[in-house]
């Protein structure tokens, strides 16, 4: 069962011939646009809670536009945000190189200390090396 609005964003969508959403706990106005206006109202049975064309409980005048006022600014709940990004990649990408080039420039040490590092593993967990 589907429970609350049918998202805005679907009436984007350019390629629906069917939309069925009959049975489930839907609310709120039916929106309209591209293919949305051609849906019949067997499209959306069993929705008590849903109002607006092909239905014909309409919705109260000041329901729509608050309804949509609200999805503008509410954004979607999966929105990226750049700027919070951003400085951690930044950030990563700068002790990436910076440790990157200590590596490669003392490399037989590196590999001396993973080399005895493995050792010990190998030996707590007593494994033939």
């Amino acid at each position: 069962m589907i429970h609350g609005e049918i998202p805005h964003q679907l009436t984007q969508l350019t390629f629906l011939a069917v939309f069925d959403v009959s049975h489930n706990h839907l609310t709120g106005p039916i929106h309209q646009g591209n293919q949305f206006s051609t849906f019949d109202s067997s499209s959306y049975d069993g929705n008590l809670g849903l109002c607006g064309n092909p239905l014909p409980n309409k919705c109260g005048k000041s329901e729509s536009p608050a309804v949509e006022e609200e999805e503008k600014n509410s954004g979607s709940l999966f929105e990226f945000d750049w700027s919070t990004f951003l400085p951690g990649y930044g950030g990563g990408l700068i002790v990436g190189i910076v440790l990157g080039n200590i590596f490669f420039q003392k490399k037989e040490y590196w590999l001396e200390i993973v080399s005895k590092l493995g050792y010990k593993v190998a030996d707590w967990l007593s494994l033939p090396v």
